[in-house]
């Protein structure tokens, strides 16, 4: 490949990276590196399992499981990789030029720095001007250049997953559940965070949690990297942490959010004490259970109240302003009577 093709083919992957098409793009990718990077995703996810946590690889990109995950073709992992982040790209219309510069090539491996200027239109629909630079680097196999991932970055974050689960467990260790109260109303959380008894300030859940909620039935909701899972009063994490967000129990319920990756969005649901789904996610929001009653909304303009087998009691038509909570009881009647 002479150099006028090589600076062809390097546009053409460009191009590719900043419309979005995955299929393009793989075709470009060297195999070794879509290899390696499943490899490392599946590294961090046994790691975080290890936790009781979920990895962000499978909460962000729709894997069900560590397995699914192992099992997954490296090329067709790619693809859901650049489909997630790029959701949506794909269906703009829009000009970009590539200005590749300082092409080297030094035997079977290669260099380029590539300056792109696209026009994406804005909300108003006014087309704005975007310049960014990049770097890239190829290497021969047979009579194909095949382009490579950014390495650096992959190990950046996985040998940071690796620090946080090292560290996570030194802080566990720490941990005093001989010191546990016997009620919820005992504990006060703390930053990092972590949970004392709030008569003494003693430590007894170390801090190790990006951040927690309140003790509710004996359970608590914690954010372990970047998903939430449940601790029980000794720092026990008895519902792993696999939900995008989470609330606290309240009547045996909580309502906890998983991402819709059809609608690049959350959705909330309700989990059991088991950590079961009992009502699927379908709730742009979802508040707690008072009175065997949740107030949640489809949209998150209008408000309703729904039952425990997630049956609409009082049908959405309420601002956010105008719902009741734990500190105001629900009076469904005089709701009702509003209709």
């Amino acid at each position: 490949m002479d150099q006028e093709a090589l600076e062809a083919a390097i546009v053409d992957y460009v191009d590719a990276c900043v419309r979005g098409d995955a299929a393009r793009m793989i075709s470009y990718l060297d195999p070794g590196d879509l290899a390696a990077l499943q490899r490392r995703a599946v590294e961090a996810a046994e790691t975080m399992a290890a936790l009781g946590a979920t990895e962000p690889m499978l909460c962000s990109f729709g894997f069900d499981s560590v397995e699914e995950l192992r099992e997954f073709d490296p090329a067709e992992f790619m693809r859901r990789v650049i489909g997630k982040q790029v959701q949506g790209l794909g269906d703009l219309d829009f000009e970009c030029r590539i200005d590749v510069q300082g092409i080297s090539v030094d035997g079977d491996e290669a260099t380029a720095r590539c300056v792109t200027s696209a026009m994406f239109p804005d909300a108003d629909g006014v087309d704005r001007e975007s310049v960014s630079e990049r770097d890239v680097r190829l290497s021969r196999r047979g009579s194909k250049w095949v382009f490579h991932l950014d390495t650096e970055r992959m190990r950046e974050h996985f040998d940071g997953v690796r620090a946080f689960a090292r560290e996570f467990e030194e802080r566990a260790a720490k941990d005093r559940p001989d010191l546990a109260p016997e009620d919820d109303e005992e504990f006060e959380k703390f930053a990092v965070w972590g949970f004392r008894r709030a008569d003494d300030g003693k430590v007894v859940i170390a801090p190790r949690f990006q951040r927690v909620g309140e003790f509710r039935q004996g359970v608590a909701p914690v954010r372990v990297f970047h998903c939430w899972g449940y601790v029980n009063r000794t720092g026990a994490l008895v519902i792993g942490a696999r939900f995008r967000a989470a609330k606290s129990f309240s009547e045996d319920l909580a309502a906890v959010a998983i991402q819709d990756s059809s609608m690049d969005e959350q959705r909330w649901g309700y989990i059991d004490v088991a950590g079961e789904f009992v009502l699927e996610p379908r709730f742009l929001d979802a508040g707690p259970f008072v009175e065997g009653r949740a107030a949640a909304t489809l949209d998150g303009l209008r408000w309703g109240y729904i039952d425990r087998t997630g049956r609409w009691v009082v049908e959405p038509s309420l601002r956010e302003d105008e719902l009741r909570y734990e500190d105001d009881p629900i009076d469904l009647d005089e709701l009702l009577e509003g209709d």
